[in-house]
């Protein structure tokens, strides 16, 4: 917003001109861009697999999202592709990053490095099951989400 003094031909004030500019969208895009540079700057410089997990986590942490967790199967971290098609239901997947803007872990959920086999219904299962993102039927209110010992959620 900018605010402009109007005169006459003699320096007389005549009055006030006002002029809005939105710059909401620019904004936007200069700070996605910026993000996009940090993370080109940090992300993909090493084949450690839990480094770049690691890098994309704290990228994503607070400018996209409260929490990130990055698990992996199993299968891949050993150099394995999964086959073509649906993938096995009792596939572990291994948590190879974890970034939380608080700073506080759930207990429920598996530490960097341990493994996980997650219930069938759940959106790790249901997405890398039909490899469709997003697809998943399951809610916060839904059934136990992890088998691993002493998750009650």
């Amino acid at each position: 917003m900018s605010w402009y003094r109007l005169e006459g031909p003699h320096g007389r004030p005549l009055g006030v001109a006002g002029a809005i500019v939105d710059v909401t969208d620019r904004y936007r895009a200069q700070e996605r861009l910026a993000l996009l540079d940090r993370a080109a700057a940090r992300i993909g410089h090493t084949l450690d697999l839990f480094r770049t997990a690691q890098d994309l986590a704290d990228i994503a942490v607070p400018k996209l999202a409260d929490t990130v967790t990055v698990d992996l199967l199993d299968l891949v971290l050993r150099g394995e592709a999964p086959a073509p098609g649906r993938l096995i239901e009792n596939l572990p997947l291994r948590r190879a990053a974890w970034r939380a803007l608080d700073g506080t872990e759930e207990p429920s959920t598996p530490p960097v490095g341990e493994a996980n086999v997650f219930p069938a219904d759940t959106p790790y299962r249901w997405d890398g099951w039909t490899r469709t993102p997003g697809g998943s039927p399951w809610t916060l209110s839904g059934p136990v989400r992890c088998a691993r010992p002493g998750c009650t959620r």
